[in-house]
């Protein structure tokens, strides 16, 4: 291997590589180089960019540098967060190794948070199978925020193959994962996991991370062999599977970490070796690492990284998700990705975590809320790093009167359990405000959802404690939610309109209910077309007569009903005010169940297994 040590930039020709030195350390890998290849087409620039000439990929023998090309490796996957590495961890040494065949001018730089960047090494270098290692200056001193490479072919011959930023430090642990799915039903993309497990992540890992998944939907076989194992379950939901598949690992005594995935996997193999190197490492024993969501439709732009949920006198907002629209095609945004994190929870998409550190498991929200009850009753603190992320698609086509149930009622429990007396009161009214707007789009069976809601939230703890399965309060709002297919002809659509929110068409929503005591005269022919409902104002919609969420042909119609919508308002009235006059004692309540429902004997018993095992 050639070892070079850190070379003064220079503008002028690219000097030639020192003779090979023999290693004096292990190393160990910090994160691996990803090169685009084809089943990566759609979602290249996370991983290279070109200056100038054609895109290309990775064929059998490598990856083309061709000569005179800058590739630009400043990307989501492979460039280094040296800040973040260096204040989570402590790491000082870092060294980037390449290998491939022929020779390439290699340019190293380091970036402010902002995107400025000074070059820090620039050489040429002859690259072979047994790799070229530069070392580079320690990272407090160097004070970059990113640290990424530059490659240009000087010759028709070179193809790179592989690389990584390594270190000679020692971890401070060892890390072996026990990777956790849930699924219900979805034999397909279980499947798929089950088998990309076995094939990539269990190898490339060299056997140090395993995987369990829960089978709600009892639709698999049993199967426990070759580091996979299939667990049959009573269906409670994410938040039993979850806590039926830490209690697995736990039991087992082999994993050091787990990790709560999705059940379509949908993330690179190195997302999850980079966040075991990176759990190795970190100062903090109680960090949890948090993997960032990407948006499939557009695999280069984030939906979030990490969020907090606003609980103290310090915060001002319900809910802030963090990075949310970073366009990663742009390598400045990259650069500000990894600024230090704020988030106090992490979604179950990617969320590892050290099993040592666990004090409780997920509380009975069935799904939705556990992952943030999970984070705040356990006290991680959330860690995220480019490169650790999943794909999923965006939340926009989800938005039913079951998911606004499944989501208030979890939003109403998470604030009286955690949340100062003001940030509760505040989402109590924040909820009672979602349910009227939803009414003002004419999505009137989200109205009763979240009225529901809040009358279930009024039960308290027990509630959920004996109902960890609301199949029943689901029907019923599904049952609610079936109206006659309401049809609309593609020349009747154009889009809603977003006019200033000026006063007096604020007075005219409160005044006209809406829109809804409107005269028809006065009510717009059109069918008015938007992607996202949660993102609509009530001043956008006062005239409409039919609105149409979504997009393709995944869309809604709502059409107005007066009668309706007076029905919802009543009902929602009737559960606010009922739960704000017994705001005090619900809140006691919740707040006095913190133990059991998030306890190994609750879920035990919950889930039926064999109380010999407890």
């Amino acid at each position: 291997m050639n070892v070079m040590t850190m070379p003064t930039a220079d503008t002028g020709a690219m000097p030639r590589a020192e003779r090979p030195a023999p290693v004096p350390n292990v190393l160990h890998t910090l994160q691996t180089i990803l090169l685009p290849t084809p089943g990566r087409a759609d979602r290249t620039v996370l991983y290279a960019r070109w200056a100038h000439g054609a895109a290309v990929t990775s064929a059998a023998d490598g990856f083309p540098l061709p000569r005179g090309v800058p590739i630009d490796f400043r990307t989501f996957f492979n460039a280094f967060s040296a800040a973040k590495w260096a204040d989570t961890t402590g790491l000082e040494r870092v060294a980037l190794e390449l290998t491939g065949r022929g020779t390439a001018d290699l340019l190293i730089c380091g970036f402010s948070e902002t995107g400025a960047g000074r070059p820090l090494v620039g050489v040429r270098i002859a690259l072979s199978g047994e790799g070229v290692r530069i070392d580079l200056p320690g990272l407090k001193d160097s004070g970059c925020a990113l640290l990424a490479f530059t490659l240009t072919g000087t010759d028709d011959d070179a193809v790179l193959t592989g690389g990584r930023w390594v270190t000679d430090e020692p971890p401070r642990r060892p890390v072996r994962i026990a990777a956790v799915m849930t699924t219900f039903r979805r034999e397909a993309q279980a499947e798929a996991a089950l088998e990309r497990f076995r094939r990539e992540v269990i190898p490339a890992s060299g056997g140090t991370v395993r995987l369990i998944v829960v089978d709600n939907g009892r639709s698999l076989p049993p199967l426990d062999e070759d580091g996979v194992v299939v667990i049959p379950n009573d269906n409670l939901g994410g938040a039993g599977g979850f806590a039926r598949g830490l209690i697995e690992a736990t039991d087992r005594g082999w994993a050091t970490h787990a990790l709560f995935m999705d059940d379509d996997a949908a993330c690179e193999t190195e997302s999850v070796l980079r966040g075991a190197a990176l759990a190795a490492r970190l100062k903090d024993e109680r960090s949890a690492i948090s993997g960032a969501m990407l948006l499939e439709e557009r695999p280069w732009v984030q939906h979030e990284k990490g969020a907090r949920i606003g609980l103290g006198r310090e915060d001002t907002r319900l809910w802030h998700t963090l990075g949310t629209g970073a366009d990663f095609s742009d390598p400045a945004q990259i650069c500000a990705a990894d600024r230090p994190d704020g988030a106090n929870y992490g979604a179950f998409w990617f969320h590892l975590f050290p099993i040592a550190a666990v004090r409780n498991l997920p509380f009975p929200f069935f799904v939705r809320g556990d992952d943030i009850d999970f984070s705040l009753s356990n006290e991680f603190r959330i860690v995220t790093l480019n490169g650790i992320a999943t794909w999923a698609p965006a939340f926009v086509t989800k938005q039913t009167a079951t998911t606004e149930y499944l989501s208030w009622r979890a939003t109403l429990a998470l604030f009286f359990t955690h949340g100062s007396r003001r940030m509760a009161l505040k989402a109590l009214a924040k909820c009672r405000k979602t349910a009227i707007r939803a009414g003002f789009r004419f999505d009137y069976a989200a109205m009763h959802a979240i009225a529901a809601a809040m009358d279930d939230v009024g039960k308290g703890p027990i509630h959920f404690m004996d109902h960890p399965s609301p199949l029943a309060r689901l029907a019923e709002i599904r049952a609610a939610t079936s109206v006659p297919e309401q049809g609309f002809d593609i020349p009747q659509v154009r889009p809603l309109a977003n006019p200033r929110r000026t006063a007096w068409r604020r007075a005219l929503v409160l005044l006209t209910a809406g829109g809804h005591l409107l005269p028809k005269s006065r009510r717009d022919p059109f069918v008015r077309h938007v992607r996202d409902a949660w993102g609509v104002h009530p001043v956008q919609t006062v005239t409409a007569e039919r609105l149409l969420f979504g997009e393709g042909l995944e869309t809604r119609l709502h059409v107005r009903d007066g009668a309706a919508m007076l029905a919802g308002l009543r009902r929602v009235v009737s559960a606010y005010l009922r739960l704000r006059f017994a705001f005090r004692h619900v809140r006691d309540d919740w707040q006095a169940h913190r133990g059991w429902p998030r306890s190994t004997g609750y879920w035990r018993r919950a889930l039926g297994m064999d109380p010999s095992d407890a």
